[in-house]
Order: C-alpha cells, then structure tokens, then sequence
C-alpha cells in the first residue's frame, strides 16, 4: 500500500504546531497572529518572574505546579493556529526574529537565574552529604537568602572556596559567630595533619563573620575541618528542597520535594 502525502493545509499546520513546541508563541507568528505570538511568551515570563520573585517558588507544590502550567501553556498554544486560517504567506523574517528574540529572553533568564531569579538548581556530586542528600540528587537553592539574613545552626548552604569561584560546595552550618565547638580526642587525631584544629586545644572559637561547615557523612567529607572556617561572602545560597533525586535504578520520585529546612545533622557513619 502506498502512503499518501500529508495535504498541504496538513503539512503547514504540522510545521505550526512544530515551531510552536520549539519556542513559545512562534506558530502563531508563522501563521500571522502577532498578537497572540507576542501574549503567549508575555504569559511565560510573568508567570517565571512572579513566581521566583514573589518567592513562592520555593514552595514545592508551588515549584511543580509551575512547571506543569508552563508545559501546558506551551503545548496547548502550539496546537493554537488549528483553530485559525491558514496565512497565505508565512512571514520568514517575523518567524526568524521571533525565534530568536524569544529564545534569547528564555536562554538568558535560565543562564542568569541566580541574578535575575535568585535561585539556582545544583546536582549534588559526591556523598559527603548523605544520607539527607544523595549523589545525583537535584537541589533547588536560594540564592538570595543571605542577602539580608545571615546562615544559621543546621542551614545546609552553598558556598564557594576562597579564590576557586568556579566550583561550589555544599554542607552543613554548625558553628556560627561567637560559638565555641569542642574538639573532641578523636577528631585531633583524627584530622590534625590537615585540619585547622589546634591538638593543644580543647575548643575552637568561630570569629565573627566566619562559619564553620562540615558534611553530614563526616569520613566522606572534606570541609571546614581540613580549610578552616568561611567567610559569610563565600556562602551564596541556601538549599531550600530536592527537586529529582536519581538513582542507578531510575528516578526515584519519593525524594521529590523533600524539604531540607529545619533539619538536623543524623548519621550512622
């Protein structure tokens, strides 16, 4: 049996829904509708920057009901130009500009969200903070947490090394300003060839402005113990939920939207 070719209106149309799924509101540019080409991403980015600036986001149902929202604004728009009259001539440029400007806008906001969202999505890559964050798990992180407030006991926060800002780190908080953490035998012992610890002390004093961050899983963890204390303009975010958690044997959804606020350190390690 021979296929029949798609009918021209078909093929058109088919190409409509294609662009629209590509980038949002470009079939109806090629198919002549400006208005509504120029709404539908008009939508997307009110909703993005309301949610994230409201803060709202942070909330995780509010978190995936957006992603949800987004798709199928995006989806439904796409099949749009059904509903319409087939433009006689497809604008090429308009489509062109379209596509590009759009994308610019949506390439833009995902490559600058720390700045222009205040949040920033971080796979966690080793297991220094397990069992509470395992190895491919995807956090969501306030990035603008700390600019009016300061970390506190228990936050698990994001933070870069001093002269390495190409690479972040993420532990917990369990020394704060002002704080004196014992120094337990074992811990000397145990880390005194590499550590900041003074053997000769019983405790450590954290001086002002500084904050002392170790890894749950502490034998897997390289952190404050090894490099000392952190200055509060090295800390850049504060990780609020787990996002995705994956596994060797799949996504494992049951993690998903598990909050990381208000918890304590708990290890078997």
């Amino acid at each position: 049996m021979k296929n029949t070719p798609l009918p021209s209106n078909n093929s058109y149309y088919v190409l409509c829904i294609i662009l629209g799924l590509l980038c949002p509101g470009l079939g109806f540019t090629y198919n002549r509708q400006y208005k509504l080409a120029l709404l539908i991403p008009t939508i997307l980015f009110i909703l993005i920057y309301g949610f994230c600036i409201s803060r709202i986001i942070f909330e995780p149902l509010a978190f995936y009901f957006l992603l949800i929202l987004l798709t199928l604004i995006t989806a439904l728009a796409a099949f749009g130009p059904l509903f319409f009259e087939r433009a006689t001539q497809p604008p090429i440029l308009h489509t062109v500009l379209h596509s590009i400007l759009v994308t610019s806008c949506l390439v833009g906001t995902y490559i600058y969200k720390p700045i222009l969202l205040g949040l920033n999505l971080y796979a966690i890559p080793s297991a220094s903070m397990t069992p509470i964050l395992q190895i491919n798990d995807i956090i969501l992180a306030d990035i603008w947490a700390f600019k009016t407030d300061t970390p506190d006991t228990n936050d698990i926060v994001l933070f870069y090394l001093k002269g390495n800002e190409t690479t972040s780190y993420i532990k917990r908080v369990i020394g704060i300003p002002g704080d004196n953490l014992t120094v337990t035998p074992m811990l000397v012992e145990q880390f005194k060839k590499t550590s900041h610890f003074d053997s000769r002390s019983t405790y450590v004093k954290i001086s002002l402005n500084e904050y002392f961050l170790v890894g749950d899983h502490r034998k897997q963890s390289r952190d404050s113990r090894y490099y000392g204390a952190i200055e509060k303009n090295d800390i850049y975010g504060k990780a609020i939920f787990i996002v995705l958690s994956i596994n060797p044997e799949g996504w494992n959804f049951q993690r998903s939207g598990v909050s990381l606020l208000n918890t304590t350190y708990e290890t078997t390690h």
